[in-house]
């Protein structure tokens, strides 16, 4: 007969170890789809966090004592005095394992759809035991009141993802404002592996060649920083920043080397959270990327990572025409043409120390603020004019050329 009462008493052990797992690490958000009765209850006995675990632990407590007892009880009867000793350890792996260990980590697994079975005879129970926590509650009020007192909410990933889908929803935010606000919550997850240049795809130069051999080919790629390396891409041993080069004139027969700067190297594996950082503390705006070997596996630059950032958003300053010419010494141009393509093709001076880097950049600085459609700005040869603004943004650019 005691035997049965045994696995009776170590299922509820088991029920009241989950329950409390269920219970406290429920993502309650996910229960805001529901209008049920059950979520109903539950949202109802979460509201008195203090209450719930008062009543599950000592159900818990109750059924473990029980356990030892009957327990204990049985092996003596079977065993003599040696089922007291052998009582003590049997029972207690089995509260281990059956009792704890196994159903805490179903718990853990199925948080929701657990609540939702226990929700009833837990309401019960923590109904049956008023009498018993309003006198534990009175005896130590001051401890329980400082505790529920702390309770603060705190939104779990899982949770502004969803609230996120139901701004979706409602048409409160747009799906490209959406996808964004999802890959900034997924940043730690995801890797600058994920986002780099993969290394047959990187435009670099060799340190030892002369500017006026590679003139062609930089404007051809139109980048603006290019690693530089002695014999193979594993040996990079800086970057070219191609505002440095200008005037090119003057620096034709000289080599590339005269002109890098340091380089810096991260490994593939670092998450996007730490990119930003090494963005930060580096004072930089590209990185080659390493493998575990130390190869160079790609580079990696802050245009990427906002490229990855905005997605689809970024295609409204990525047109496939940047620059068109429609008349005789006359061009439309996107504002965010980089402006150092633009100063190699159309000769236009740019200070020592700017820190734009698109036409855009150039003229609102040069505007010192936001222009208007129509603005003009001349600079020697070169007539700037606003032709397109959207919300605060420098869309199009007309350039004529003066003779």
């Amino acid at each position: 007969m005691e035997i049965p009462i045994i696995l009776l008493l170590l299922a509820l052990s088991g029920f009241f170890a989950s329950a409390e797992v269920a219970f406290f690490g429920l993502n309650t958000f996910l229960l805001e789809r529901e209008k049920s009765p059950v979520v109903k209850l539950i949202k109802k006995l979460l509201s008195k966090p203090v209450d719930l675990i008062i009543s599950i632990l000592i159900g818990n407590e109750l059924v473990n004592i029980l356990i030892s007892s009957v327990g204990t009880k049985f092996l003596k009867e079977t065993f003599g005095d040696a089922g007291v000793a052998l009582g003590t350890v049997v029972f207690s792996l089995l509260i281990f394992f059956f009792g704890e260990v196994i159903p805490k980590n179903v718990a853990l697994q199925l948080p929701e759809k657990l609540a939702k079975i226990y929700a009833l005879p837990i309401y019960f129970f923590n109904q049956l035991l008023f009498p018993v926590r309003f006198l534990i509650k009175k005896l130590f009020g001051n401890l329980a009141g400082k505790i529920e007192g702390k309770k603060e909410q705190f939104l779990t990933k899982e949770e502004l993802l969803y609230h996120i889908a139901e701004g979706y929803k409602k048409g409160e935010i747009t799906k490209e404002e959406m996808e964004m606000v999802k890959r900034v919550l997924e940043m730690d997850e995801t890797s600058v592996e994920e986002i780099m240049t993969p290394r047959t795809d990187i435009f670099a130069l060799e340190e030892n060649k002369k500017v006026k051999e590679v003139i062609d080919p930089i404007v051809e790629e139109s980048h603006s920083k290019i690693p530089l390396f002695l014999e193979n891409l594993d040996n990079t041993t800086g970057v070219l920043y191609i505002k440095h080069l200008l005037p090119t004139e003057e620096n034709e027969e000289k080599q590339l080397k005269e002109f890098k700067k340091k380089v810096s190297f991260i490994p593939q594996t670092l998450n996007l959270e730490d990119l930003i950082e090494e963005f930060r503390q580096k004072r930089t705006q590209i990185f080659m990327v390493v493998d575990e070997h130390g190869g160079t596996s790609g580079l990696v630059t802050y245009s990427d990572f906002l490229s990855w950032l905005l997605g689809e958003m970024v295609e409204e300053w990525s047109p496939e025409s940047d620059i068109e010419k429609v008349g005789k010494n006359t061009y439309i141009i996107d504002a965010s043409v980089n402006i150092e393509v633009l100063a190699q093709k159309f000769g236009l001076k740019l200070p020592e120390d700017y820190e734009y880097s698109t036409l855009g950049g150039y003229l609102i600085d040069k505007f010192k603020g936001i222009p208007s459609k129509g603005d003009i700005f001349e600079i020697d040869n070169l007539k700037f004019v606003v032709e397109e603004i959207d919300n605060n943004r420098i869309k199009k650019v007309k350039l004529v050329v003066k003779n």
